[in-house]
């Protein structure tokens, strides 16, 4: 018998449904990496959603479904304690989580960090592309 595990994807069913509707099907199991690469291709088959769309909307979705696959848990940056960011995030610590870490949802497997920006994963999660791009931001207000 097949591996199997059930993944959520959401569509539109016509131009007259205004809700999302969840769908499932199955994929034969693969790694994390593979998932999130595969699920990735499906946003943009389905939504027309990049890889660096679904990170700037999408990504509570995303997550959420790469956790369906039986990857991890989905959390949000604030939801990271203080240990588990870089020294350069430490030392911003107070305005970085104020402004920024909960901007972000994303997916933590195995003591490293995933979205549809980084399937290859990161050891901490101000490494995600995400939040280069709020870092930086940041640093030229």
């Amino acid at each position: 018998m097949l591996n199997t595990r059930p993944i959520s994807i959401f569509y539109k069913v016509n131009e007259n449904c205004l809700a999302l509707c969840r769908i499932v099907c199955y994929t034969i199991g693969m790694n994390i990496t593979q998932e999130i690469e595969n699920l990735i291709d499906r946003y943009y088959d389905q939504f027309g959603l990049t890889a660096k769309k679904i990170n700037s909307g999408e990504c509570m979705t995303f997550a959420a479904d790469i956790v369906a696959l039986g990857f991890g848990e989905a959390i949000w940056g604030s939801e990271v304690p203080y240990d588990y960011w870089s020294e350069s995030i430490q030392e911003i610590w107070g305005e970085f989580l104020s402004r920024y870490a909960d901007g972000h949802c994303f997916i933590k497997y195995n003591d490293k960090y995933y979205d549809s920006q980084c399937p290859q994963g990161c050891n901490y999660p101000d490494e995600l592309p995400y939040y280069h791009g709020v870092c930086l931001t940041a640093k030229y207000r």
